[in-house]
Order: C-alpha cells, then structure tokens, then sequence
C-alpha cells in the first residue's frame, strides 16, 4: 500500500511537518492488516522517514498499530521549533548548525570549519 499524507500529494489536509502524520501512517498500517496481511514494513524517505520511525516509538501511546519493522532514507535526526512558543513553526534538520541564524560555534561546533 502506498498513499500521500495529509497536505501532500493528491491527499488533502494541511501538512503538521511529520507530528500528525503519524497517525496517517498508523491509519496505513492498521488497513493493511485489515487487507490480511499479517506482517507490515512501514518504508519512509525524509519527512516519512523521521514519521515511519515514530510511529513505530509511539506504539500503544499515540498510534495503535505497529508495523513489524521500519525501513528509512534520509529521515530527518532533529525537529526544532522556528521562533518561540507553542505556536512557532516546526522546521526538520539535520543539524542545528543548519537552523538560518544559528553560526557553527554558537551550535558548538567550531571545529568544523
């Protein structure tokens, strides 16, 4: 099975940059079971990486249907709000020192050059 998430693709919505996406993929996983298949790997690239992981750590307290593995591409390592308060922005990185305004020796990485 494959399908958009919400805001993406041909699927309507507003995309949540992966935090309610989750439960689009745990929506996923539970129809495939229901289809009859009994074992699901769940594959995800960047974004749907970052969310096919955390579906798959939120078992039993957000999502509901585990898949029985989990394979990613270039998932994203770190969310980090842009701005300040519950209402700013969520951005994925890779690195903070990727973060616009935030220099290599203020993310404590001088030594990179």
């Amino acid at each position: 099975m494959s399908f958009d998430f919400r805001g993406h693709g041909a699927s309507g919505g507003s995309s949540t940059v992966g935090d309610a996406e989750v439960l689009d993929l745990d929506a996923a996983v539970a129809a495939t079971r229901e289809y009859g298949y009994q074992r699901v790997v769940t594959v995800g690239f960047s974004m749907g990486g970052a969310v096919a992981i955390r579906q798959a750590a939120l078992r039993g307290v957000r999502t509901l249907s585990p898949p029985d593995g989990v394979v990613t591409l270039s998932a994203v390592s770190r969310w980090y709000r842009v701005g300040h308060g519950a209402d700013a922005p969520v951005a994925l990185g890779g690195h903070d020192s990727l973060r616009p305004g935030v220099r290599a020796a203020d993310a404590g990485h001088a030594d990179r050059g």
